[in-house]
């Protein structure tokens, strides 16, 4: 991006409706540059409203985290310099360079770095934290010749490599790669205005800390062309024998199914959408050779129709909506008429062969698809998809309900670093209370609530296997009354009953008479919309508090045959 777009787009949010989302940029140099950019990299994620960027004090890099910590932001950015380990390490003021004077340097940045650490940890008791840790931007201090690590500057990297690897495990604290090229930093502005990076340097540096600012969803989904695309060569001219993913003109093909493993293993859905023969696609995924686990890859689109209707039956499928998915396809007549008749949808050209050209297109596959960890969830979330697909028409009668043999465990979420039970509270799904979406600021004072406000998360499994975690409600007590104020429930679950199963959980253990529940309507909530229309009658479009009693639940609801299990203690507090 460049300046200029930055201060228009900045320009351009001032008039945008509603609050700012805040975040804090926190350093020892001036922000200048950096928090133009940063700023207008967020209004990328701030879903049509407005961010704004803090910043603390000049030199006081601790001062200013600690600052960050008492008046709470969305995110705390953390960028440490050289300079703010120790001056002698930045060129703006007088230091001794002299050997003597800097053989302790590495124990003192060690414990520099273990001091930051520290208020780290407070920071992210009600912030997402995101960190970047000094670059390779050292002064010339050392006597050894250009290019060579020497003693001191070994110390100091292994100082600054040993804190990266200490932030990373402190969960919520998220680290970003630094700067490492010559020309992202500027002596003249490090001089003149306290700045050190280039116009160009802090533009890379804002689009990367981004992305990990804003804790927005990966996409869920990816649709795949074959024809090379996940191999080099076309299987109804060339023969399935004649396919290849290996050696210099295939291996490009063969780190693409590589990835798609990778996206399979971590839980993301993979399906194909190609123009050919079902029998010679079979053909073509029996070979032993292939990378990817062609039973994984599902549903399988192949046919000679537009490929857009594919796409359709894949995303009917999944349950998931476009905006959630990505399309693959070497052909760009093909892509532009998925485009068409789903505008939402990414779309994404394979570049071929060109193994170069291939490793910038996977780069962008795995940020599309970046997580922060993989939970045992993530990881059944295939099988159990490919596995409702055989269910499907059944779900719905009585009998099917009780042959399930369905199990939901309840348990109470703690942890503040529970990722499953913060995803599934975020999920913009069909069934979803109200659309919601919550800061990590705004999930840290939910579990702080406890025990007023309660974080439940719903697991089940079947006699068919375990879907995991799938559920999850937030609720509290406000005077008399029960209050849900987040609801949702995962695709996966979908025609299994769980819904009702959840709220008779809530009634029993809980221990009330009437349930509040804050809904909302959004675009895509149409399910949570039929499931109380269901049980009260009627449900207008509009924001308002649905009010469930247990007589109506128990008059209204259908048969719920599901084993409950719970962890925890159930009755919730007065509020004070």
């Amino acid at each position: 991006m460049k300046l200029a777009a930055a201060l228009a787009l900045r320009r351009e949010a001032e008039g945008r409706p509603g609050p700012p989302r805040l975040f804090d940029l926190v350093c020892g140099f001036e922000a200048l540059h950096l928090l133009t950019f940063l700023e207008a990299e967020l209004l990328s994620f701030s879903g049509g409203g407005g961010c704004r960027v803090r910043s603390g004090r000049f030199g006081d890099l601790e001062g200013n985290i600690e600052r960050a910590s008492v008046n709470p932001s969305e995110s705390v950015i953390v960028v440490v310099e050289w300079p703010d380990i120790d001056p002698r390490l930045g060129i703006r003021w007088e230091a001794d360079w002299r050997d003597a004077a800097l053989h302790e340097i590495g124990d003192v940045a060690a414990a520099r770095f273990a001091r930051i650490r520290t208020l780290l940890t407070t920071a992210v008791l009600t912030s997402r934290v995101v960190v970047v840790p000094p670059g390779s931007n050292l002064p010339p201090l050392f006597h050894e010749a250009p290019g060579m690590l020497g003693r001191i500057e070994l110390a100091l990297r292994e100082a600054a490599a040993r804190f990266s690897v200490e932030c990373g495990q402190i969960s919520g604290v998220h680290v970003i790669r630094p700067l490492s090229q010559d020309t992202d930093y500027d002596a003249r502005l490090e001089l003149s205005a306290g700045f050190p990076f280039s116009i160009t340097g802090a533009a890379r540096l804002a689009a990367r800390i981004a992305p990990a600012a804003v804790a927005n969803p990966p996409l869920k989904g990816l649709i795949t062309d074959l024809d090379n695309t996940l191999w080099r060569g076309v299987a109804g001219e060339d023969g399935e024998d004649n396919l290849t993913w290996e050696g210099e003109r295939g291996r490009a093909f063969g780190l693409y199914q590589q990835v798609l493993n990778g996206l399979l293993d971590a839980g993301f859905l993979v399906g194909v959408a190609s123009k050919n023969e079902q029998a010679t696609v079979a053909r073509a995924f029996s070979r032993k050779d292939l990378l990817v686990q062609s039973e994984l890859l599902y549903p399988l689109e192949v046919s000679w129709g537009p490929k857009s209707a594919a796409v359709s039956r894949i995303l009917a499928a999944w349950n998931i909506g476009p905006e959630s998915v990505a399309f693959v396809d070497d052909d760009p007549r093909e892509l532009a008429e998925v485009g068409r008749a789903w505008p939402t949808l990414r779309l994404l050209q394979c570049p071929g062969g060109d193994p170069q050209q291939m490793l910038t297109f996977l780069v962008e596959i795995r940020r599309l698809f970046s997580r922060d960890r993989i939970v045992a969830e993530d990881r059944l979330r295939v099988s159990s998809v490919i596995a409702a697909s055989s269910l499907e028409g059944t779900a719905a009668s009585d009998d099917f309900h009780l042959e399930e043999k369905g199990c939901v465990r309840a348990e109470l979420v703690r942890d503040r670093g529970d990722l499953r039970a913060f995803e599934l509270i975020n999920k913009t799904n069909q069934f979803n209370l109200n659309g919601v979406r919550l800061a990590e600021a705004n999930w840290l004072e939910l579990l702080s609530a406890y025990p007023i406000t309660r974080v439940i998360t719903f697991d089940y499994a079947n006699r068919f296997g375990k879907l995991g975690r799938i559920a999850a409600v937030v609720v509290s007590k406000q005077g008399e009354r029960h209050i849900v104020s987040s609801f949702v429930l995962s695709c996966r679950a979908f025609a299994r009953r769980v819904e009702y199963g959840v709220i008779a959980f809530l009634f029993e253990r809980i221990g009330c008479g009437v349930l509040d529940f804050r809904f909302r309507p959004t675009a895509r909530n149409e399910p949570i919309v039929s499931f109380f229309r269901g049980l009260l009658g009627s449900v207008a479009a509009e924001e308002q508090t649905l009010s469930l009693t247990i007589e109506t639940f128990g008059l209204r609801a259908p048969l719920v045959a599901i084993q409950m299990e719970e962890i925890g203690q159930w009755k919730i507090e007065d509020n004070a």
